[in-house]
């Protein structure tokens, strides 16, 4: 099975992108910059957060912290 991501995910993969750092990434920082750069509220980010990771494309590094895993494929859809 392949994720499908809709826009506001797409959205919070770009601000994880802008977030991580080589030892990951921290969701306040995801939060901060999903606030500013999209308008999106603190639990829509926990929320979507826990779907890529429950999904396992976010998974946590050794050292604690948060990370893309670039060994899960997935697909955007764009609308319409």
């Amino acid at each position: 099975m392949k994720l499908v991501l809709d826009e506001e995910e797409t959205w919070i993969i770009e601000c994880i992108r802008k977030a991580h750092t080589e030892c990951g990434f921290h969701i306040r920082d995801v939060i901060k910059k999903a606030k500013t750069e999209y308008g999106l509220c603190r639990s829509t980010v926990y929320e979507i957060v826990s779907y890529l990771e429950f999904h396992g494309l976010v998974k946590t590094n050794k050292s604690g912290n948060r990370e893309l895993n670039p060994d899960v494929p997935y697909f955007v859809i764009c609308p319409a």
